[in-house]
């Protein structure tokens, strides 16, 4: 077994099918059973998961739906609002509306905004940080080389989207956010 770039082990066998078959399988040897020969992973799903996950999927279309109608009533609210923008959303795709996310002008607004939206109980949460800043690549990457990433991220919460968001809350959500950048924005 020899280390790979990343500190990723690998094994002998030079086959990259053998090789991730071997993490699929919670790094066992493929040769003897449980024996451990890297650290590796199991997320295969249970028949049951399988079952769930059919049922669910039975519903998509009109949880995507809701999430798209969700999006464009924000959108809606905050269009007068000079201080949020939007992804851009290309004609020629249909974007999966999971999550109604803002970008601030300034990264200095989004966490005292989502402090102030949680003081008034409402959910909003920091967008995630952009993979180069995750524990496992920080050291190895220089963050000046992500501006666009960082950036994004840093300025941007997540609105809350619910499939029971009523209309009348999303309301008093844009209206919150709009006041309070009115003030600190």
């Amino acid at each position: 077994m020899t280390t790979g770039e990343g500190g990723m082990v690998l094994t002998n066998d030079k086959s990259l099918d053998k090789q991730m078959r071997i993490y699929r399988d919670h790094g066992m040897s493929r040769e003897k059973k449980y024996v451990h020969v890297v650290a590796g992973f199991n997320y295969r799903m249970t028949n049951m998961q399988a079952a769930v996950g059919v049922g669910q999927l039975q519903h998509l279309n009109d949880v995507l739906s809701k999430r798209k109608h969700q999006e464009k009533r924000y959108r809606k609210l905050f269009a007068d609002n000079m201080k949020v923008c939007w992804r851009p959303n290309e004609e020629w795709c249909d974007s999966v509306h999971w999550m109604s996310t803002i970008t601030l002008d300034s990264k200095e607004l989004r966490d005292p905004l989502v402090k102030y939206m949680q003081s008034k109980e409402i959910d909003c949460r920091q967008m995630v940080y952009p993979v180069h800043m995750a524990a496992p690549y920080k050291n190895n990457n220089n963050p000046d080389d992500y501006p666009v990433s960082s950036s994004i991220s840093l300025r941007s919460l997540h609105l809350p989207s619910s499939l029971y968001l009523q209309e009348e809350q999303q309301t008093i959500i844009a209206e919150l956010i709009y006041d309070w950048l009115q003030v600190n924005g």
